[in-house]
């Protein structure tokens, strides 16, 4: 029994290794730096770049601390920065994906 339970705890140690080894190599281990797929539209020029988009969107809490994010950035070509900076706070979970996919 003693073996069995001592197999066990080798089994989930080499589990938790080779996790961590795939965590390592697709970039999603916490300190790591973060990937985006950021798609918009191309026949609109919003009022803020990307960056600026990402900034606020992390700011507020709707992206993941870590790993890798798909963001949609399809703002209305109709605001300035500052209605953007508000519409992305108010629809950043919609646009950043179903809220049970981020840590």
């Amino acid at each position: 029994m003693a073996q069995r339970s001592a197999n066990g705890v080798t089994t989930v140690r080499r589990a938790l290794k080779r996790i961590a080894k795939l965590e390592e190599q697709l970039g999603t281990r916490n300190g790591q730096p973060q990937h985006f797929l950021v798609i918009r539209r191309l026949d609109r020029i919003p009022a803020l770049d990307s960056n600026a988009c990402i900034e606020i969107l992390r700011k507020c809490g709707h992206l993941p601390t870590h790993g890798c994010a798909v963001v949609r950035l399809d703002i209305p070509d109709v605001m300035d920065a500052a209605e953007t900076g508000k519409f992305l706070r108010d629809h950043g979970a919609d646009l950043c994906g179903p809220r049970s996919a981020r840590s």
